[in-house]
């Protein structure tokens, strides 16, 4: 049976939601953003969203930062060269994503 999910009914901030995270350059003045959700699906992006680009078998989330971002994503997370005022560079995606899915999700 499926389960109807709800959206987290409280929001984090960004500094908190990137604790243990091994950070190579975070953007300028969002510690203090708020987080209403973390997403790896750019289409699914909403205002208050975090969009986590991971690189895949088919796909690669690095080329879908610009839609993330005009969806309303407050920050985004990479292991690629990009820069940008909402851009936080990690040295891995895919273990950023774990270590911010526990913060987020609960431990």
């Amino acid at each position: 049976m499926l389960k109807n999910c709800k959206k987290r009914e409280f929001i984090m901030k960004l500094k908190d939601l990137l604790e243990d995270v091994c950070l190579t350059q975070k953007g300028n003045k969002i510690a203090e953003v708020d987080v209403e959700s973390v997403k790896i699906d750019s289409r699914q992006v909403e205002k208050g969203d975090v969009f986590i680009a991971l690189a895949g078998e088919n796909f690669d989330g690095n080329d879908y930062i610009d839609m993330a971002l005009k969806n309303g994503a407050s920050a985004v997370v990479t292991d690629k060269g990009i820069s940008g005022e909402k851009i936080i560079r990690v040295e891995n995606a895919r273990s950023a994503y774990a270590i911010i899915s526990k913060n987020f999700f609960g431990k």
